[in-house]
């Protein structure tokens, strides 16, 4: 509507010849108003989020996490996984980076990814299958992998919520190194 708006404002004022304080003729004013009416309707539009559940034949859709973080910010990307598709579900940038290491950066970066992938498990029920965490940082695995160990409260409240999500319920941590090279996320 608004291009259409945009449009319709320049070729009428180029047929009318018309000036700024010009009355403009009265089918273009309707169709000024019709669009109007039209921006208005924006907002009722929806759009599934999950267009890809509708088919009958996938039962449990897996949940493909990515983290990264750097110098400048931290992202996170998660897809959806069958063993037909592999479609993107959704990305997140985190800026700026305010971790005093890179390592915990690396850390936060896969603890948003957490947050994310618990709210779109909840979408997906009951298709949700298993969730993978997938990341390139070897000190934050260790800290995830070995949270039996005293950590910094900052390391503590991050590791509970990432072993949390990706915990499956054989109560494997599905949390995978990946090399810097193959992470979406980077």
């Amino acid at each position: 509507p608004i291009s259409r708006f945009r449009n319709l404002v320049r070729t009428s004022t180029i047929v009318a010849q018309s000036q700024w304080d010009t009355v403009l003729p009265a089918e273009i004013l309707e169709e000024f108003c019709n669009l109007v009416i039209e921006a208005e309707r924006i907002g009722d539009f929806r759009y599934p989020r999950t267009m890809h559940i509708a088919n009958p034949e996938v039962r449990l859709y897996d949940l493909m996490c990515f983290s990264d973080a750097g110098e400048k910010g931290k992202t996170g990307v998660m897809y959806t996984y069958n063993n037909r598709t592999l479609s993107f579900s959704g990305g997140k940038t985190i800026l700026p980076h305010r971790a005093h290491s890179i390592a915990k950066g690396e850390l936060d970066a896969a603890y948003q990814v957490s947050l994310m992938v618990e709210g779109l498990h909840r979408h997906l029920a009951p298709h949700a299958g298993t969730k993978y965490l997938f990341l390139d940082a070897t000190i934050a695995i260790h800290w995830i992998a070995n949270s039996e160990h005293p950590l910094h409260v900052f390391q503590r409240i991050r590791v509970m919520q990432i072993v949390k999500s990706f915990t499956d319920e054989k109560g494997v941590l599905q949390v995978y190194h990946v090399r810097r090279d193959h992470n979406p996320a980077e």
